[in-house]
């Protein structure tokens, strides 16, 4: 525990002991202790405590047992009634989930803060939204301020997101509804029987939709020319 600047002087004006409150003449050793404190309107405070060198390791000891009673009584944590204070008493194994899926989430943040390109930016994109899926299905809402993070970052992180969703909506708009398939057949030049005829234009479907298939499995877009 921090108790302040020590330092060990022999004293040249009497003074008054902090702990015994007898006194410290002049030419004795004692130990000088400067301590200094901040108000909440920002105002500096500082003083100086003597304490005779056998008095110092009793002074100590008040002082810590002190600053122990004042921290226990500002306890921190998360508040009572806390939805995942709550969650970690009752289900410690979908707590333990939780925290490694928040964990998961920061490190992927981290990635997306210094990611480049659209690929790889759409991607983590996407694994980030599907641990918040998740965690919405544990808590049943959203936490937003999972991580203390700087004001920079979270504007690099809010922008790559939009600018993902963006891309990735660009990019649902080119993929097409394939066309109707049509057979390239005109019935008026007929010189078959009209059974060769139907057998023939229905060699000629088949071998289209065989074909749409295949295109489709490969994820090219199907269009006119594909029929040829």
């Amino acid at each position: 525990m921090y108790v302040g600047q020590v330092r060990r002087v022999e004293r040249r004006k009497p003074a008054k002991c902090g702990h015994c409150e007898g006194e410290v003449s002049i030419g004795e050793s004692c130990f000088v202790v400067v301590r200094n404190a901040k108000s909440k309107k920002g105002k500096q405070y500082l003083w100086t405590v003597y304490i005779h060198q056998d008095c110092f390791l009793d002074w100590t000891d008040v002082e810590v047992a002190k600053r122990a009673k004042f921290v226990m009584g500002r306890k921190g944590g998360r508040p009572p009634g806390s939805q995942v204070k709550t969650l970690a008493k009752e289900n410690p194994e979908l707590a333990l989930e939780r925290h490694k899926l928040v964990r998961e989430q920061a490190r992927l943040q981290r990635y997306l803060v210094v990611a480049e390109g659209e690929d790889r930016i759409c991607d983590l994109v996407n694994r980030i939204e599907t641990i918040q899926e998740r965690l919405k299905g544990i808590l049943k809402f959203q936490v937003t301020k999972f991580n203390r993070r700087s004001e920079e970052s979270r504007q690099i992180i809010k922008e790559k997101t939009r600018q993902a969703k963006n891309v990735m909506w660009a990019r649902r708009q080119v993929i097409r509804t394939p066309q109707p398939i049509r057979p390239d057949v005109d019935l008026s030049d007929l010189d078959d029987s009209p059974e060769e005829e139907a057998a023939k234009i229905g060699a000629r479907i088949k071998e289209i939709q065989e074909r749409q298939e295949a295109y489709q499995k490969s994820g090219q877009v199907w269009t006119e020319d594909s029929r040829e």
